[in-house]
């Protein structure tokens, strides 16, 4: 997540070859909050790039953030809110 905060961190993540979106979309279920805390966070930043949420577009990311929002607690549903906007 921290290196994602930077641009030359988030000029990596637009790296086709890192498939950065698919690892995270795999870990935003994961059972342990810190985890997901984490992803989202990661989520938030990385989303300020056309690129990349073209990227989570076009692999169905916004249906699964919206169906995880559905099944969270208040916490999660914020942090997800917060990415959808």
């Amino acid at each position: 997540m921290n290196l994602s905060l930077r641009s030359s961190g988030k000029d990596k993540c637009e790296d086709p070859d890192i498939q950065l979106l698919k690892v995270l979309s795999d870990l935003v279920e994961h059972e342990n909050l810190q985890v997901r805390t984490y992803v989202n966070g990661t989520l938030y930043s990385i989303f300020t790039r056309k690129k990349l949420r073209e990227e989570a577009k076009s692999l169905g990311m916004r249906e699964v953030l919206q169906y995880l929002m559905n099944q969270s607690d208040e916490q999660f549903k914020r942090q997800i809110q917060y990415i959808l906007e």
